[in-house]
């Protein structure tokens, strides 16, 4: 079909069906990675989506990412689609490029910080090359893979290249099948069209994460019971009163169980949850908070999940954030802190006022539920984050547990943005004592066992089997190991002789 001009309002545009579709304007996948749940190692068996959100989102972004249309396949294989021309703002510039993984029954992932760092920058290039210099590398894969098949830009992908001045398009080209000559080159074809200067953004198309694993949203509470058998005549059961019962190592995922020996307690119970994310390698300090200023209390209730309060008043809050709030003072169930973000006075400087938080809040805090500011004072060294952890999390896993006190606050990356006051509690452990006698452990933070033999631990996640030891009346039974449920009633029953 011949080319036609064709007036559209006060413009005049020529098309024609015959000629090939520029690539940037052809639908792409410009985002892929493949989602795995963290205690199977398998897909989840739910549907997997990636979204981008909008409610905290600048408008301008807002709009750039509103083009992006979610797509998953089996195996747990998602991303998002769009016209690279649309999006393409969102894909070459930091932070502009917002998403996150959504699963029924498991925490939500977020996937910002991953897609800015796998991004690339090039060094200094002149118009007409056919390879730029990239940093970070993209690592050459190692035998039995081809040396073309990496990462972020293999054959075939698509390279988008950060436009040089706003009134130009970013450069759209591709890798093509040519070996590179190392983890910093990258081949493109067609050729450089434009200079660049040194620190230019380059993004592949589609940018590729690694698998990301998901956080089940459920907790496990472990119940049970310990009896003792009375030889008889008649032989009887009767509540083992004085037993203890603790952890002696667990296993953090199915497969793991079959495969690897169990590991240390290293872990603690987090009543309300979360608020932030956290690296391995983050700072974990044991901490105490001391009440400051005068009680305030919640105008309308706070569910779970909100980032905001509505206070009766915010007297002596700052205005900037950065103040530390206790949630539900003296209720130990419900009891959070959360750090402000800011204070919006409503027209009486002293009346209600809108406090909005870094995070969102882990349980339901009802009106007229107490909240006092605090300070964080007596920092003690309680280790460094052993496992990343998400927002939602129902335990923190952290190297500095073993000489805790069986409960307190403990303060993550305090000092930063990400800094985040939490209760914890520890659950039971056991260690074991040299021979003879055999299976002899030493039980600390130990749960009482009542005067029918039951017993509950504190809630449990992100494992999937525990060893588990028993000592009565200074003997013990040789150590059980318990799978975890996530989907039922974790019901343990022990009997000891």
């Amino acid at each position: 079909m011949p080319r036609q001009d064709i007036q559209l309002a006060e413009r005049q545009v020529t098309v024609s069906d015959d000629d090939a579709l520029p690539r940037s304007l052809a639908t792409w996948a410009v985002l892929r990675t493949r989602a795995l749940d963290e205690l199977t190692l398998q897909a989840p068996r739910v549907p997997v989506r990636v979204v981008t959100p909008l409610e905290h989102t600048p408008a301008p972004q807002a709009r750039v990412l509103r083009r992006m249309v979610s797509r998953s396949l089996e195996g747990g294989v998602c991303g998002l689609a769009a016209r690279v021309a649309d999006v393409a703002t969102a894909l070459t510039r930091p932070g502009e490029f917002m998403a996150r993984i959504e699963a029924s029954g498991y925490l939500p992932r977020e996937l910002t910080s991953a897609i800015d760092d796998a991004r690339r920058t090039v060094g200094a290039s002149a118009a007409g090359v056919t390879a730029l210099n990239i940093a970070p590398p993209d690592p050459l894969p190692v035998a039995p893979l081809p040396t073309t098949a990496r990462q972020q830009f293999s054959p075939g992908r698509g390279v988008l290249i950060e436009r040089p001045v706003t009134s130009v398009d970013e450069e759209f080209t591709q890798v093509p099948h040519t070996a590179p000559a190392s983890a910093t080159d990258l081949p493109i074809s067609p050729p450089l069209a434009t200079n660049r200067l040194a620190g230019t953004h380059v993004a592949g198309v589609p940018i590729h994460l690694s698998d990301q694993l998901l956080h089940r949203a459920d907790v496990a509470r472990l119940q049970g019971r310990i009896q003792q058998r009375l030889i008889g005549p008649p032989a009887t059961l009767v509540p083992a009163v004085g037993a203890q019962i603790g952890i002696l190592g667990y296993w953090p995922n199915y497969p793991a169980m079959a495969t690897t020996a169990a590991l240390p307690l290293d872990f603690c119970a987090v009543p309300a949850s979360l608020p932030m994310a956290h690296a391995v390698g983050a700072v974990v300090q044991r901490c105490a908070v001391l009440p400051a200023g005068a009680p305030l209390r919640l105008l309308n209730a706070a569910p779970a999940g909100a980032r905001s309060l509505l206070l009766a008043s915010a007297v002596g809050l700052n205005v900037l954030g950065g103040d530390v709030l206790s949630l539900d003072v003296g209720t130990s169930p419900e009891q959070e802190f959360v750090v402000t973000s800011n204070v919006v006075l409503g027209a009486d400087p002293i009346g209600p006022a809108l406090v909005n938080l870094r995070s969102v809040l882990g349980t339901l805090h009802r009106t007229g539920a107490a909240v006092q500011r605090v300070t964080v004072a007596g920092f003690m060294a309680a280790g460094l984050v052993s496992r990343e952890a998400l927002p939602g999390d129902a335990v923190l896993f952290c190297s500095g547990l073993l000489p805790l006190p069986i409960s307190g606050v403990l303060a993550i990356e305090h000092g930063t943005p990400r800094a985040a006051y939490v209760r914890y509690l520890q659950l039971p452990r056991a260690m074991p004592l040299p021979a003879p006698p055999l299976n002899n452990f030493a039980l600390t933070n130990t749960v009482a066992v009542d005067s029918q033999g039951r017993f509950e631990w504190p809630a449990i996640a992100r494992v999937a089997q525990l060893e588990i030891a028993v000592m009565y009346g200074g003997l013990s039974v040789a150590p059980l190991r318990f799978a975890i449920s996530y989907d039922s009633a974790n019901l343990l029953s022990i009997l000891v002789s």
